[in-house]
This record gives structure tokens, sequence and C-alpha cells, in this order.
């Protein structure tokens, strides 16, 4: 995200440098169409009424990392609370795709190293997300677009399996889908009564009922009361608007149990 913006920003750099160069070497007129109240006007334009744009030029690289970070500064200012929760929701999902160690869980909590584990504990972190930005103003916009952006990268990984035949995809993608509804109402009231209802939908949704070390149980409600509790104790517009979302590492919490 950061590259491409930092190349469409370049590339509009040396579009205004190119346009100076001309303006300032070339004297000419040109033709121009100006809509104003739907009425089109056609307007002769000499050079000389032209605002000449000053050539831009960076003699180190420092020098237009600077420039490219005051442009998005002044951009991003300029947007409104609900694009910034967009952006926001964006950037929190990237977060819990790429920051997670999912291979930590799966050998911890014996789950099998396939997509659907994987999509259990990504769609965990995003509900952590949701819950705690879903009572500010733009809320609602981050928790859709945190879970617009899981979607769109469900479906790319997806279509990377060859074990899914693509005549079973979209089956699969609307179970999935029911799946993660019923999980956010279950953790919902899991994380607003006990450990007891909270251990039930975590056995349910992750688990699947089966035969299991309590202990092990255990660790995933501490896991997520401890987590919740961290992210609460962020600064939450940070997340909401620039998606700044930190979890501590499942190793971290794993040492705190065995210290106790």
């Amino acid at each position: 995200m950061q590259s491409l913006c930092k190349t469409g920003i370049l590339q509009w750099t040396l579009r205004c440098s190119r346009i100076s160069q001309l303006i300032n070497s070339s004297s000419y007129s040109c033709t121009g169409l100006l809509t104003f109240k739907g009425s089109i006007l056609h307007s002769k334009v000499q050079s000389h009424d032209i605002m000449k744009l000053p050539s831009i030029n960076f003699s180190t690289s420092s020098e237009l990392n600077g420039a490219i970070a005051s442009v998005k500064k002044k951009l991003y200012n300029l947007m409104s609370a609900n694009s910034k929760a967009k952006l926001g929701g964006c950037i929190a999902y990237e977060k819990c795709a790429d920051t997670i160690d999912y291979q930590e869980f799966f050998k911890y909590f014996d789950l099998p190293d396939s997509f659907q584990s994987w999509f259990l504990i990504v769609q965990l972190h995003v509900w952590m997300c949701t819950l705690i930005t879903i009572t500010e103003k733009s809320g609602l916009v981050f928790r859709n677009n945190i879970v617009d952006s899981m979607w769109v990268d469900v479906e790319t990984r997806l279509g990377h399996l060859k074990e899914v035949r693509r005549s079973s995809r979209k089956q699969f993608l609307a179970e999935i889908s029911d799946q993660f509804r019923a999980s956010q109402i279950a953790y919902d009231e899991g994380v607003l009564s006990n450990d007891t209802v909270l251990a039930s939908a975590v056995w349910r949704t992750i688990f699947g009922f089966r035969n299991m070390d309590p202990r092990v149980l255990e660790t995933m409600v501490f896991y997520i009361r401890k987590q919740i509790d961290y992210l609460d104790h962020q600064h939450t517009e940070n997340i909401l608007f620039k998606g700044t979302v930190e979890f501590i590492p499942l190793k971290t919490i794993i040492d705190k149990i065995n210290a106790v």
C-alpha cells in the first residue's frame, strides 16, 4: 500500500515537473473545455495566462521521502472521519493477517494446518478489533471495511487452493460466512458474560466440540481476555483511523500462565 502511494506521488511529481518545463520553454495556445453549472464553455488559453508550476528537484532520496510523507499527511488530513475509518479497517486487517504467528496457534492448540484453521484464528482477531472500536462514531464503518478486507483476502487465498474445486468454492464461502456470523454472536455473548460462556463459544467455534485438555481451552479463554484488555489500553483512534493495532504474541501469554 505504501509502495503504491509512493509510486503514484512520484509519478505526479515528475508529471508536474515536465509540465513546468514545457510551459517555461514553449509559447503556445490551447483550447480547453471548462464545465460550469452544466454548460460547456470553449476558451482560448494563452501560455502566459497559465499558472507556471515550479520545477521540483530532489537532491537526495531522503528529501524525496520527506516530500512524499508531507503530501501523504496533507491528503490524510483532508479525509473525512469515515474515509479514515475505511483506511483503518483495511490496514488493521493486514495486521491480523500478517502479524499473527498462525503456526504457533496450530501447534499449541493442536489444530490442523489447514485453511479452515487459519480462518478460525484470523476471524477471532478481526472480531477483537471490531469489539474495541464498534462504540466509536465511525466504528461501524471500520467494522464493515475490516470484514470486507477479510473476505477479499479469503477469496484470494481460496483461489490458490487446488484442493477446493471451483464448482464447490461458492458453497464453501457460504458455509464459512455463516460460521463467521455465528462466531461473532457467540464471542459477543461470551465476552459480555463469564469465562464459562466464553469457553463454550471457543470450544464450539474453534475446536468443534472435540475432546481436549480443559487447560488448553482455558489458555485460549485467557488469551482472548488478555488480548482484549491489551487492545483496550491502546489508542482507539489510532486503531480506528490508522489501523495501528498490536497483539500480544501467544508465546508471551503462555509464558505468563506457566509462570503462575
